[in-house]
């Protein structure tokens, strides 16, 4: 690598763990904080993902900012066979934030997750009773969250 590239890749992961800009074009806004142009960030980008040393680009949600003061995680038991099609269902609810599937326990049956968020507790109460009726999937335990965690990214540099 050349060591213009590895000096912008050690400037682009400062700015990103900074946050990305907010507006239409957050990289384009990246890449002239940088002095560099948005195919250029881009390309770093996808050069990073591509060698394994970048994972994701994540954004975290600030829900009670956007009103969203229900959330309630989910553990649902899917049988394996329809596990693939209850995870893309759920997933594509705009209301679900985290969508995942883990190893069944020995006294803890399921196996797909999701965190629900709503206006209310009751508002996601009734929409995972709604999935649960429209998906048939009648084995689940609502998890509500007790305490929000302090969200950070990790740091590298």
């Amino acid at each position: 690598m050349k060591p213009k590239a590895r000096n912008l890749d050690a400037r682009l992961v400062r700015e990103l763990r900074a946050g990305l800009p907010r507006g239409r074009r957050p990289f384009a806004s990246l890449a002239r904080r940088l002095g560099a142009g948005e195919a250029e960030v881009l390309a770093r980008l996808r050069a990073l993902k591509a060698d394994g040393r970048l994972r994701r680009v994540a954004a975290i949600v600030e829900q009670r900012r956007l009103g969203l003061r229900g959330r309630i995680l989910v553990a649902w038991n899917v049988p394996a066979r329809r596990l693939r099609a209850a995870s893309a269902a759920l997933a594509a609810r705009p209301e679900v934030t985290h969508c995942y599937e883990r190893s069944r326990r020995p006294r803890w049956p399921y196996n797909l997750y999701t965190m629900v968020h709503a206006a209310s507790q009751a508002g996601c109460a009734a929409l995972i009773r709604s999935w649960s009726r429209r998906l048939r999937l009648k084995d689940y335990q609502l998890l509500p969250t007790v305490r929000e965690w302090k969200k950070s990214l990790p740091v590298y540099f």
